[in-house]
Order: C-alpha cells, then structure tokens, then sequence
C-alpha cells in the first residue's frame, strides 16, 4: 500500500513537470523587478471614502531607449511609480532588468497614479508615458501627466503644454486617429465619484446633471496641441457616468476606429460609432439587447473567425450560489424595472459575450451602426481593462481573466490571447 501511494504520488509530480508552457514565472531575484502597490487604508482615506481604492494602478511596456529591448513602467496608487530599464544580455537567458526611476523623472510620487499609456506623442521615434489620476480632492494632485521621452533616458512632464493636463477623476487614456487626419488624438476614461453611485429616485435627473471632473472627454490633436470636443463630437456627458474600461475598434468595418465605454454602477455603457465628420453617435440600445450591469474590464476582438469584431464585457456576478445571495441586494427586479422606467437601458449582472452578428450598415458612413447579440458567460466578481497579445499561432482567439481587486475577491481585466489552434 505504502509502494502504491509513493508511486501515485510521484506520478502526480512528474505530470506537473511541464516544460511546455506558455509563461514561465520569474523571481524578482533575477529580474530585479520588485515594485509593489501597497495600500493601506487610514481612517480618513479607505474603500468608504474612495470606491475605488483596490482598482489598483497601471502597467506598461515599450522601448524607451530604442535598443530593441522591452522596458517596464508600473504606477502606484500610495507610492512612487518606477520605470524598470531592460538589461537582458543578448543569449544569457536570463531576464533582467535596472530601475532608473529617479534618473528618469518619472516617480510622480505626489498623486494617486492609475493607468498608464506608452504613446509616441510627438512622432519623434521615442515612447513617451501618459498617467491618468484619480482619487485626490485636490485638483492639483489629479492632473494627468505627460512625460516626453528627451531620448537619454530622462523624461520631461509637459501634459499641460500639450493641453492634457485634465484635473478629472481619470481612470485609462486611449491614443487613436479617429478623424483620420494622421496624428493621434485622445479618449480620456474618467469616473464620478460615490455620491452618484448608489440607486434613488433621483437617477433620472442625474442623467442631465454635469460635471467636467466625471465625465469622459475626447481630445483631438490639433497641431499638436489637444483641444477637447466631446460636446461637438457627441459624446454623453453627466455625473453617472463610472468609465472603467474602454475598447477602440472599428465595430462596423467601415474604416473608421469606434468606442465601447464600459460604465460602473446605474449608467449604460456607451457605444459610439463614428459618423466620419469629427462626431459620433451612442447607439447602445439600436445595436445590443442589454449589457452588462456593472461593466468594468472589457476587449474587442474577432472571436469567431467572421471578419467581424466582437465585444466581451465583464461584471462582478459571483461564481458560488452563496456569494451570489449574500451580494444581490443591488441586483433584484424592482430596481432593474425603475431603472428601465427611468430611461436606463437593460443591464443584467452577468459578463457579456456581444457577438457581432453583422447586421448593419458596413462601410455606408454616416449613420452606420451594428447589431450584436449578447450572449451571457459565468462570472467572478470584478473586473477593469485588458491588453490583447498574441502568445501562440492557430485558429481561435482565447480570453484570459485575472481576479483581484479587492482583498482577494474581485477579477481585473480581460486580455485577448490572440489566436491558439483547436
């Protein structure tokens, strides 16, 4: 008997010996790579007063030395941001990595930091960082900054000369051409604060009450300086707006680069198809049945090999039957009935699959917008934005779903593992 269970035993660990992964973890020993975003909550700052306290900060990637190596930059929310310069030696093996954020001016040590966005802003050849802000009553410690690469390994914060400089609750920025004029312009994802998050009568009002610190803004490049026109280019603008995630991706195939804004909270989601005249129309409702309620990590991408550009949205439904009892007061019939008399579109707790199914008006322009059938998907709690890459070559796109927000009960974001085989 003893015999049989070594022998089990020792096949159990040698069929966990699989030198056939797709990633393999590395010791901050090697790389060198040992930032952390510790949070401590005080009586004064915590999850009660900022909602969003465990959404956690930004990660980000690129050359920023154009030495044909990936470097590192993460932000912190309680702590100072750290840029990790790559040092890999060619053929070594090993991965590693310098920390030369003081050398670089990229700390930003004085703010809460949230995402994070790696654009060649000037078109000069080198990467610069976009950080997002949030959480500060003081505006001055929500302003957005914008660090231009000076090309030896120093960066110069500049967002107010390009006119980025936003003092709203940021959650992501999101570079793109949307008027196809050749420069990049800028969707700035912001939230409302808690105030306007829980449920009363007054939700309908809200729908018409602003404010510039909470809504999100689109910036276009005008000769380099950012001007913002969300009022002219069409988008929604009011205090319920909670964006945590947004996808760029041309969802009509007419050439023109699209937004699907997920809302936290009471608020639709956003889905704004580009008119090809500088402005855009938000046809949610004409194109899906119902989305998810509290939308947070989302990812656009052609799932079913169609030419089409699918949407998957994640909610915060807990996975067991008894967490789902003990979190569904917010989630009941009598508030999704006033909800939809209200004005609000129908939104169910539930992570969303929208399936393009092509039922629209491709190429047409003006007016062009599509039809998408949602499919629910099992949920864990939680999510915020994703970043798609392509690890493996085949056939289908897979999806991968961290969790995490939140002492270890809420998911984080979504990211397209590009296209494995069957």
């Amino acid at each position: 008997m003893k015999l049989l269970t070594f022998c089990l035993l020792l096949l159990l660990f040698a069929s966990c010996d699989n030198t056939d992964t797709l990633f393999e973890k590395l010791p901050s020993s090697q790389t060198n790579v040992t930032f952390k975003n510790a949070l401590e909550e005080a009586p004064d700052f915590n999850v009660l007063k900022y909602g969003y306290f465990y959404n956690g900060g930004g990660v980000a990637s690129g050359d920023f030395n154009n030495d044909g190596l990936t470097d590192l930059y993460f932000t912190g929310n309680l702590n100072a941001n750290k840029l990790y310069l790559n040092r890999t030696e060619p053929e070594s093996g090993k991965i590693a990595f310098e920390d030369i954020t003081e050398k670089a001016g990229v700390g930003a040590a004085d703010g809460w930091n949230t995402g994070v966005s790696v654009v060649d802003i000037n078109g000069d050849g080198w990467l610069d960082l976009y950080v997002c802000r949030s959480a500060a009553v003081d505006t001055r410690l929500r302003r957005n900054l914008l660090f231009i690469n000076n090309k030896n390994l120093t960066f110069s914060e500049k967002a107010a000369e390009y006119g980025l400089d936003d003092p709203a609750y940021s959650t992501q920025a999101a570079f793109f051409d949307y008027d196809r004029d050749g420069d990049l312009d800028c969707f700035l994802l912001n939230h409302s604060v808690q105030e306007f998050a829980g449920f009363s009568r007054m939700l309908a009002s809200y729908k018409q009450q602003t404010n510039p610190n909470y809504s999100s803004k689109l910036y276009q490049n005008q000769n380099g300086k950012f001007v913002d026109v969300s009022a002219s280019a069409g988008m929604v603008s009011n205090v319920l707006s909670f964006g945590l995630a947004v996808a760029v991706s041309d969802f009509n195939n007419d050439g023109w680069l699209d937004l699907y804004v997920s809302n936290d909270y009471n608020e639709n989601d956003y889905l704004y198809i580009n008119q090809q005249d500088g402005k855009f129309r938000e046809v949610v409702r004409e194109a899906m049945g119902h989305t998810s309620l509290y939308s947070m990590g989302s990812d656009a991408a052609d799932v079913n090999n169609d030419g089409r550009i699918d949407l998957l949205t994640l909610d915060m439904l807990p996975e067991s039957n008894e967490r789902i009892k003990l979190t569904s007061g917010d989630d009941n019939y009598d508030k999704y009935d006033q909800l939809l008399r209200a004005g609000f579109h129908h939104q169910t707790m539930r992570n969303m699959l929208q399936l393009n199914v092509g039922d629209m008006a491709e190429g047409e322009g003006q007016g062009a917008k599509g039809k998408l059938a949602p499919t629910p998907l099992p949920s864990a709690p939680r999510p915020l934005p994703s970043t798609p890459f392509s690890p493996r070559s085949g056939n289908w796109q897979e999806f991968q779903i961290p969790t995490g927000v939140g002492p270890g009960f809420l998911p984080t974001s979504i990211t397209t593992v590009g296209k494995t085989c069957s």
